[in-house]
């Protein structure tokens, strides 16, 4: 992904720096955090596609003419709220999204950043992963006066093509004031109808329910699985 961008040198005085950015604004209220069936939480980071910080002395193209190119490919941070921040890469949901330019002129810490949309990006169904979650099994043992939940689940490569996915492993707990957290990343190269177990256990208080979900990251999520304690 790039941009051809028009830069006068006005733009950018001496001993300054000019910031420039086409993203996603986080107050468009489209974009989620990386798991996506809780948007509630928030979001806290634009979805910033091309940016480039350039001086004065850059800025010496003939025709004010200069190629911006790609910052990140389809993704951004975010920060989950609870119990710390801690920030993830993720993909962009299917969804029609404003697409902004931004720049800000450095020192503009006590300014808002230049904004204007500059028009639309069309995240569509074919961006999205082949991975399927099925077969999923929980259950519980008492451990003394705890008990070790256990988690499986197969995942399988349902497209036509040879696919590599991080897949996170969600854990929820209810009743410790945390929401979600990933304990494991299971980076997997599946070839089509290739499957794979995810397996994992944990050892939690009574009354303290785990919840279980899968979320790889092009977007492809298993459902959740409760196990109460």
């Amino acid at each position: 992904m790039e941009a051809v961008l028009y830069i006068p040198p006005t733009a950018c005085p001496e001993g300054s720096s000019l910031l420039i950015e086409i993203a996603i604004p986080k107050e468009c209220g489209l974009l989620p955090l990386y798991y996506p069936a809780n948007p509630d939480l928030g979001v806290y980071y634009d979805a910033v596609f091309l940016g480039v910080t350039v001086t004065r002395a850059d800025l010496n193209s003939p025709n004010n003419l200069y190629v911006v190119t790609a910052k990140k490919d389809l993704a951004t941070k975010r920060y989950r709220s609870s119990p710390s921040p801690q920030s993830y890469d993720d993909w962009i949901p299917v969804n029609t999204y404003p697409l902004y330019l931004r720049s800000l002129l450095d020192p503009g810490y006590l300014k808002p950043p230049f904004e204007e949309q500059i028009g639309s990006i069309i995240i569509s169904p074919d961006v999205l992963s082949g991975f399927t979650y099925s077969n999923a099994n929980t259950w519980k043992v008492p451990e003394g006066e705890r008990v070790r939940v256990y988690f499986e689940i197969m995942v399988t490569n349902s497209g036509s093509v040879t696919e590599t996915h991080d897949v996170r492993l969600y854990i929820g707990s209810q009743g410790d004031g945390v929401d979600w957290y990933t304990n494991n990343v299971y980076p997997m190269t599946l070839l089509p109808g290739q499957s794979y177990k995810i397996e994992r256990n944990i050892l939690t208080m009574v009354g303290k329910g785990r919840t279980f979900q899968c979320v790889d990251d092009q977007g492809s999520m298993s459902s959740k699985y409760t196990v109460s304690t």
